[in-house]
């Protein structure tokens, strides 16, 4: 999808800790992250999943040892969904002879964990008719599904907190659907999967990659 140079540059973004004032790390994807669209689905992420694993992996790590919050903001699909990639927390054997995978995955459950996606479109145009999104699995988790609507943005507002809290700023996604706000989600930052003893540092502020 991306290429060898665009990968390493992403990567590198993902894995460098931000100055004590970034809370935030923001990937913008001209297509979904997610894998949850059945529609397509070559022409996004979905098509490329093993790249897509191992950005996956990335963003959990920066969300873990950081203590930022991953957030891809993406386009293309003429709806709306949001979505959260929780961080596995256990593998283990298969038994079934069955199985196409070596590994049975747990993921963790806590609310808001894991980097997140809010997916949007279109500005102007017209919505699909018929319903293209659907999660298959537990690594992508739908938060909120939209497809009406001809036309679909989404903004969003970043708010540091004062003092030295455990909770360092905060996320406001408003959705807009024909002039309308129609839905809004608020995340905040550090990640519950934040492993404070190897970043303490804190204050305010966002990174974007994209």
């Amino acid at each position: 999808m991306l290429g060898e140079v665009q990968l390493r540059s992403l990567l590198e973004y993902l894995s460098t800790p931000e100055p004590h004032y970034i809370h935030w790390k923001i990937v913008a994807s001209s297509v979904p992250f997610t894998k949850n669209w059945r529609f397509g689905t070559a022409d996004s992420w979905g098509g490329y999943l093993h790249e897509r694993s191992i950005i996956l992996g990335a963003m959990h790590k920066a969300e873990r040892d950081l203590g930022v919050r991953v957030v891809v903001l993406s386009g293309d699909r003429h709806e709306f969904a949001a979505l959260r990639f929780p961080p596995p927390i256990i593998n283990f054997p298969r038994t079934s002879a069955n199985a196409t995978n070596s590994y049975d995955v747990v993921y963790d459950r806590t609310a808001a964990s894991g980097p997140h996606e809010f997916s949007v479109g279109p500005l102007s145009m017209f919505y699909l008719p018929f319903r293209t999104f659907k999660q298959v699995d537990d690594e992508d988790v739908a938060i909120k599904y939209i497809p009406d609507g001809n036309s679909k943005l989404g903004a969003v507002e970043i708010k540091n907190l004062e003092g030295r809290g455990e909770q360092r700023s905060i996320m406001k996604y408003s959705l807009w659907i024909d002039g309308k706000v129609e839905w809004e989600y608020t995340l905040t930052s550090p990640a519950p999967a934040y492993n404070a003893e190897k970043d303490r540092s804190w204050q305010r502020g966002y990174g974007l990659w994209g």
